[in-house]
């Protein structure tokens, strides 16, 4: 027993040595920085911030990292890039505290009591088990980090303390970014930790921006050889193309152009930005084409492999959707002299939205990325971060009343008609409609608020005093004509209890397989089964996917008059459609903005793919 804790103890103890003034400087420098960056994305506590940094100061003392750094820089590396995603001040707290009570003696009641419940709960579901706590002081160090492991899991599954993870996710980051003076073995070890506990736990909670990165740090120490030839040859890709794709006339730019500054869309696009990949991104998408590590060179090409990710990433506010927002500057991309052109659709490995995969007249590939600032937000840093005001501006925590118990405050709106009602405080205009009528909110668009005619997101936030009309494909009277609209996405959306039940049981009930459908007939009267909010396009091509394709004239419900290809069908709708296959001028680009089904996108693509393309 006296060795094995002995072994325990001599592996906790840590170099130490006075710091400089020349590193207290750097310190405090360090610190400056963090609170600097935290105030781009927000109001941080920067007296929370201090006291904190202040705490792990003195704790830490002068104890130093293998590296021979002051081992505070390490803390705080880890708070810098949490607070360069834009967390909020207790994970940024946490982040500077968090090997305080493995590393120095502080108890986790003693936090609780410095910083609150949720910094020392956070901070515990990051401590590794000690064989003290563990009540075995014989058990082995592999069993002492199971058991750390199990803990970590347990803990982050407590609705309170899962933001932990992004903590766990940061402090691997900086330990595999400085890991050069351990030995390799010791390296690997935390590289096979890494990638069997840490990345799948990221990925469920879908932090995709911190895992890939670790990802990458992981590659790099298992197969360093391999990791500095995909750079090598990736560099070189891009270097060999730099006249074409970089300058002002270079396919970067002359795209940034056409969608930033080119169109009637542009004020809604907030970002298109094309992003080089990583070295084991890059890998994962080879190892199915390579027999051999010699394959490498022959495989590693931009004829193979996408060479940026594109991101095109609209505004919240917008009503647009944003597949249709890049839609409509795509017939310029396409025309323009490099010719860019969607290629293939590719679906995710972790779950979340697919992407397109586009072509420049050169062969250069492109993953394209197309989401709101909610989906991008998500898609980046995770489920956990999906509500985008809370998440910038850093608020956190419940209301209470002077008893101690939670208090829901409620404030006054009005509806249409002028009548009043009650609605929990920070309600949004979704959560309104579903108080109004559950059907009305189902099929939700958008809202006219106090009176302007401007059409208001489901998303925006309520004030006390606004008055509602609500704009819904809902119809009182013919309720098998609703056309819904409610998706997962809509999670996003609702703030209280009562919307997040309706909206459930809903999704239950009708997405069993991804989207609710409804039925539609053709001109002879047969029945077809089609998503509902699809289109008369989206029709054709479930009618006759090839015909769908020179479709020229649709009639619904007997109307002499043709209708637009983009209007939305309801349950039940008649449709007569027209083709002519010896139409040389159908389709056109325009018609992936108007369908919305994967079968009629992904026949446009590969059709385009086919007969537009030229390499």
């Amino acid at each position: 027993m006296g060795a094995s804790g002995s072994t325990e103890k001599k592996s906790k103890e840590k170099e130490r040595k006075p710091l400089t003034q020349e590193e207290r400087v750097r310190i405090d420098q360090m610190f400056s920085d963090l609170v600097r960056e935290m105030k781009k994305h927000g109001l941080p506590d920067v007296v929370a911030l201090r006291n904190a940094y202040n705490f792990a100061l003195k704790v830490h003392g002068d104890t130093r990292r293998k590296t021979g750094d002051p081992y505070i820089t390490h803390p705080l590396s880890v708070a810098m890039i949490l607070a360069e995603i834009g967390h909020e001040t207790d994970v940024i707290v946490s982040a500077i505290l968090h090997d305080v009570v493995e590393d120095c003696n502080v108890t986790v009641e003693q936090l609780e009591e410095e910083f609150g419940r949720n910094v020392a709960d956070m901070v515990n579901a990051v401590t590794k088990e000690s064989r003290k706590l563990s009540g075995d002081p014989e058990i082995s160090p592999v069993d002492l980090d199971d058991l750390s492991d199990r803990k970590f899991r347990a803990e982050i599954q407590k609705k309170h303390n899962r933001k932990a993870v992004y903590v766990k996710c940061a402090d691997r980051i900086h330990n595999l970014r400085t890991i050069s003076v351990f030995p390799e073995e010791k390296q690997r070890e935390k590289a096979y930790k890494t990638r069997t506990v840490i990345i799948p736990v990221a990925r469920a909670f879908h932090i995709h921006k911190l895992a890939d990165e670790l990802a990458n740090l992981c590659f790099e120490i298992d197969n360093p050889e391999m990791f500095r030839r995909v750079g090598a040859k990736y560099r070189k890709i891009l270097k060999q193309n730099s006249d074409t794709l970089y300058g002002k006339d270079g396919v970067i730019e002359t795209a940034k152009r056409l969608v930033l500054r080119g169109g009637t869309q542009s004020d809604n696009v907030v970002s298109f930005d094309f992003i080089e990949r990583s070295e084991d991104d890059i890998f994962s998408k080879l190892t199915g084409m390579m027999e051999a590590a010699d394959d490498l060179e022959r495989v590693l090409t931009k004829k193979n492999v996408p060479l940026f990710d594109v991101f095109l990433i609209t505004s919240d506010l917008s009503q647009c959707d944003p597949e249709d927002i890049f839609f409509s500057f795509y017939n310029n991309l396409h025309a323009c002299r490099y010719h860019f052109t969607i290629t293939e659709i590719e679906y995710p490995k972790y779950g979340e939205q697919y992407c397109y995969i586009m072509e420049d007249a050169y062969g250069t590939k492109y993953r394209l990325h197309i989401q709101s600032e909610t989906q991008h937000l998500e898609y980046d840093h995770g489920i956990l971060v999906a509500d985008v005001q809370d998440f910038r501006n850093g608020l956190s925590g419940d209301i209470f009343n002077e008893g101690g118990t939670f208090e829901t405050k409620m404030i006054p709106v009005f509806k249409k008609d002028g009548s009043s009602m009650l609605i929990e405080d920070g309600a949004t205009v979704l959560d309104f409609a579903f108080a109004i009528d559950r059907n009305i909110g189902i099929c939700a668009k958008y809202a006219l608020i106090n009176g302007k005619m401007e059409k208001e997101s489901l998303r925006r936030k309520l004030r006390a005093g606004d008055q509602i009309e609500i704009i819904s494909d809902h119809d009182k009277h013919s309720p098998e004509k609703d056309i819904p609209h409610a998706t997962v996405r809509w999670f996003e959306y609702v703030y209280t209890r009562e919307a997040i039940r309706f909206l459930s049981r809903w999704l239950e009930k009708h997405m069993d397989s991804g989207s609710p459908t409804m039925v539609v007939q053709d001109g002879a009267g047969k029945e077809y089964e089609i998503e509902m909010a699809a289109t008369v396009l989206d029709f054709a091509f479930a009618v006759d996917e090839e015909a769908g394709l020179h479709l020229q004239k649709a009639y619904v419900n007997g109307c002499k008059e043709p209708t637009q290809l983009g209007k939305t069908l309801r349950y039940g709708d008649k449709v007569m459609l027209e083709y002519d296959i010896h139409d040389k001028e159908t389709p056109v680009f325009n018609w992936l903005n108007l369908v919305k089904t994967r079968k009629a996108r992904e026949r446009l693509v590969r059709y385009f793919n086919e007969n537009y393309h030229k390499g």
